[in-house]
């Protein structure tokens, strides 16, 4: 369930993949995921992220912020970009549901819904000249307090050059299935993708891998070191500014800092008050 190590195969299949339509199912521990192009500060609570012990992942591809704990299902379609059909994906993940007695459907951003419009999945895209990676997680049994708590920022405005995430109502399938499991869900995943994309004259493989056989492969350690790397997590966040204010007998104050460069250092502070002696 380790995050660098999860991402970084993923990456390895979407760069090595032979042309068939693939899904990788998996897990990851308590981790906050942050889009490419996205600002960690921004989209999460960073001094509770790292007291709680949380990790902070920047993935290849764009979209927003998600929580994710070993509650959250992720589901990865690596397939052909000439021939990958979201709507075929969006359909295996629906008819998955389906068969569990749970109705949803795709939104317009992407996302899955409940019938009362509460979301249970997102997905983000990546591709290049030949391959596409759709991938999503897919709320089974999350611990939505940690959700709501880390990646909601102090209230403090933090004026962005980033993306930010849509923050939505969000539904654990255990709220509307109750006794439901991961691995049920998983089951019926890998059901729907059987069903949509095999065939009598097509040989269909499945493997479950552990951390050593992923790490085994030397690419993909190479890529959860780069991953894992803090200049890669904090060096690509966008430049920001970040205003805090405060009240005091004599006055108030505000300071604003403009955060920029490889290393997030601060390039200028500015200072402004109202009070009298200055």
């Amino acid at each position: 369930h380790n995050p660098f190590l999860n991402l970084a195969f993923e990456a390895w299949l979407f760069n090595n993949r032979v042309k068939q339509n693939m899904l990788y199912l998996w897990r990851n521990e308590p981790t906050i995921v942050l889009g490419k192009h996205q600002n960690a500060w921004t989209e999460c609570h960073v001094p509770e992220v790292n007291a709680q012990g949380v990790h902070i992942v920047r993935r290849k591809s764009g979209g927003g912020a998600v929580y994710q704990d070993l509650g959250n299902g992720i589901f990865t379609f690596v397939q052909d970009r000439p021939t990958c059909s979201l709507d075929t994906n969006f359909d295996v993940l629906c008819q998955a549901m389906q068969s569990l007695n749970i109705e949803c459907a795709r939104s317009g951003r992407n996302d899955v819904l409940l019938a009362d419009g509460r979301k249970i999945s997102g997905s983000a895209f990546q591709k290049n000249r030949v391959s596409h990676v759709h991938h999503g997680t897919l709320l089974v049994d999350v611990d939505k307090d940690a959700l709501t708590r880390l990646l909601n920022p102090n209230k403090l405005k933090l004026q962005s050059k980033g993306v930010s995430s849509v923050r939505s109502r969000v539904a654990n399938l255990v709220e509307v299935s109750p006794g439901v499991t991961i691995d049920r869900v998983n089951q019926a995943i890998q059901e729907s993708f059987l069903s949509r994309f095999s065939s009598g004259s097509s040989s269909v493989l499945t493997a479950e891998l552990s951390a050593s056989d992923m790490s085994g492969i030397a690419a993909v350690q190479q890529l959860a070191d780069q991953l894992s790397d803090k200049s890669w997590t904090w060096g690509k966040n966008p430049e920001f500014s970040h205003t805090m204010e405060a009240r005091f007998p004599w006055g108030t104050i505000e300071v604003n800092l403009d955060v920029a460069g490889k290393e997030q250092r601060i390039q200028q502070c500015r200072i402004f008050t109202d009070a009298l002696n200055t």
